[in-house]
């Protein structure tokens, strides 16, 4: 957040996932609640998510070579650097599969799908 949002104006859109709860988490967002904003936000079905899928794909590209960051700005680098070359048609085609993701969920009244 500081790196891209010098001034403070970031928003972290805590999706309530397992991990953000964790007490050493919690003790890192209140030591840096001046750095930018905490936004709560429901927590969501993965399989209804596309974004999910986004960091299946950058986690799948990270994995597949031989990289082995050497810092935490190392990563951020190479983070950046793989989140570019996702291809606006993969973004697009994942968004495109929100209604069928929905129609899915609906069909077996809540329970598991194939996404």
């Amino acid at each position: 957040m500081d790196f891209f949002f010098l001034d403070g104006t970031g928003i972290f859109q805590d999706d309530n996932a397992k991990s953000h709860r964790a007490l050493i988490i919690q003790n890192w967002f209140r030591e840096h609640k001046d750095s930018f904003s905490h936004m709560n936000w429901p927590p969501q079905r993965a399989d209804l998510n596309p974004i999910e899928n986004l960091w299946d794909i950058l986690e799948h590209r990270l994995r597949g070579g031989s990289f082995l960051p050497q810092s935490v700005q190392c990563l951020g680098a190479k983070l950046m650097q793989t989140w570019t070359i996702i291809s606006a048609e993969t973004i697009q085609n994942l968004i495109e599969t929100v209604p069928r993701r929905m129609r899915a969920v609906i069909r077996v009244k809540g329970g598991p799908t194939k996404y």
